[in-house]
């Protein structure tokens, strides 16, 4: 993954539709007319907006968190096991070479991602950090449908092959 498909997809997550968006904005002295003496007058206008949208982890799309799950394993994960998955230092985790299916269920594969990766630093991401990957190498394995709802108790149901 080239530099500016980080980018493009880090700029798509800052406009995410799941952020509380807060945005002030003033202008300063606009000088009119008024109509009744033409004489100028200043005026101040301030322009406030607050976009708010609440998310819980049972409405997310299994789409949106695995676009999530791309950009962080792009940036932990790819040095290792490719830029699409094929391996390299470590083992593929994407296409016909992965082998997820050692792993039970997407359960196991989650258990596995928080507690041994990435490599260099065991453990350092954040637990949604460690989902958002799942989701990205399950959708890649089609494992999973991308209009799926995200079900945290249903991991362990979802088999791999």
């Amino acid at each position: 993954m080239n530099k500016l498909r980080v980018l493009q997809a880090c700029s798509l997550i800052l406009y995410f539709p799941l952020m509380i968006i807060l945005t002030t904005c003033t202008t300063t002295k606009n000088t009119v007319t008024n109509n009744e003496n033409n004489s100028p007058v200043s005026t101040s206008t301030t322009i406030t907006s607050l976009s708010t949208s609440v998310t819980t982890s049972n409405d997310t799309i299994v789409e949106m968190m695995a676009e999530k799950g791309q950009i962080v394993y792009a940036a932990h994960c790819a040095s290792c096991h490719g830029e699409n998955g094929e391996g390299g230092l470590a083992f593929p985790l994407i296409g016909t070479k992965a082998n997820l299916a050692k792993y039970d269920d997407a359960n196991g594969l989650l258990n596995k991602i928080s507690s041994t990766m990435p490599k260099n630093s065991p453990g350092s991401l954040s637990q949604q950090d460690n989902i958002n990957v799942l989701f990205f190498l399950l959708l890649q394995n089609n494992e999973v449908s991308g209009q799926s709802l995200y079900d945290p108790n249903a991991l362990s149901q979802i088999k791999l092959n």
